[in-house]
């Protein structure tokens, strides 16, 4: 069901103050928006479930994690001196 559906489905059942303060809220997110919005000029926002819905939803269903913790355990070490500060002489360029 779509946004749109949904909101006359729970509209039918809505007392009428409800519905007035809905609307004038409704009328007042339309004065905000700019005059053409890209969205229904690219026609992607359309009434009806698209297929860009359908990829949208299997993207996020395939998703799997970039890295996964442990799998290199003991890979490497980091020394006891590490947060110590570095000596003048690495600094200096000296040996």
């Amino acid at each position: 069901m779509t946004p749109k559906q949904q909101l006359l489905k729970e509209l039918e059942n809505t007392p009428t103050p409800l519905v007035t303060a809905v609307l004038n809220f409704l009328r007042f997110l339309k004065a905000k928006q700019p005059p053409t919005d890209f969205a229904e000029f690219a026609g992607i926002a359309a009434d009806d479930y698209s297929p860009i819905d359908n990829t949208i939803e299997n993207a996020e269903r395939d998703r799997q994690p970039k890295r996964k913790p442990g799998l290199h355990p003991d890979a490497f070490v980091i020394s006891d001196d590490f947060n110590e500060p570095l000596l003048d002489s690495f600094w200096l360029g000296e040996e």
